[in-house]
């Protein structure tokens, strides 16, 4: 426990060395005072529109629709941002020298992956916290709206980012390219997921039909993590204030876990 505690210290302290933190929540401070100025522009009209759907037969659950649709609005770009965020650490760890160093010291190969994983979580977790709560202020403060379920942004996003970080960590070992990492799971979390996604609807089925592909799709769509279906999750939370089916959800986890498992061994057996 003390090398995985040690290596998570480390991690959190190479973040706080390299002025990648400070970077990061200046530019997420950058963004909320631009939010907050396009926001307090037309606040005063914003919250009399707020007011008047609140007074009508189901306003209260229009509001969450709008609330749910800003949610989603926000919850991918900032989960990109903790993937960008982190995405070099792990490629970082593995360099010639770093590695050597790390190697070294009393510290079990389980516990360096594990204690790096943990920092990196940590990490996103902040930039999540300063990211969504920090909107989700300036957005009810300025309107008086106050939906405090748009709160649930902070565990999906952690929860979608602890999946792509799993795929972060197993790239990184075949590539040890941030970039390379980054990119591939931003596509994944732009385009092939939610090509998966809707392969797997009644209307992709129909498209598909018979053709040879649709086992690939579907062998992919239920070994990555569902993280498409997430953002669902997290529409239909916000909006009716509690979680729904949370199937997706344990698929996700379920998957990231055998990533994780795939690539601690893989990190365990590898040389270097």
């Amino acid at each position: 426990m003390s090398g995985f505690l040690t290596v998570w210290r480390h991690t959190l302290s190479e973040a706080l060395h390299r002025k990648l933190l400070v970077a990061s929540f200046g530019l997420i401070a950058l963004e909320l005072v631009l939010v907050a100025a396009l926001v307090g522009s037309a606040s005063g009209m914003i919250t009399v529109a707020g007011m008047l759907v609140q007074g009508m037969p189901g306003g209260t659950e229009a509001l969450g629709a709008i609330f749910a649709g800003l949610a989603v609005t926000f919850y991918y770009p900032g989960l990109l941002l903790m993937v960008w965020l982190t995405a070099g650490f792990f490629p970082r760890m593995q360099e010639r020298g770093s590695i050597d160093l790390l190697l070294s010291k009393p510290l079990g190969r389980f516990a360096l992956y594990a204690g790096r994983f943990a920092g990196c979580a940590t990490i996103a977790l902040a930039a999540s916290v300063l990211f969504f709560g920090g909107n989700y202020l300036v957005l009810c403060g300025k309107t008086g709206i106050w939906v405090p379920a748009f709160l649930l942004t902070i565990p999906a996003s952690l929860f979608a980012y602890t999946a792509f970080l799993t795929m972060m960590a197993l790239l990184a070992q075949a590539g040890r390219s941030s970039v390379l990492s980054a990119l591939i799971v931003t596509g994944y979390a732009l385009f092939i997921g939610p090509l998966l996604f809707a392969a797997e609807t009644e209307i992709g089925h129909v498209l598909m039909g018979e053709s040879g592909w649709a086992w690939l799709f579907a062998l992919l769509y239920n070994l990555l993590p569902q993280t498409t279906e997430t953002g669902s999750v997290l529409f239909e939370a916000v909006r009716h204030g509690r979680l729904g089916d949370t199937s997706a959800l344990v698929q996700v986890a379920l998957s990231s876990l055998g990533w994780f498992a795939v690539g601690a061994f893989w990190f365990q057996r590898k040389d270097y």
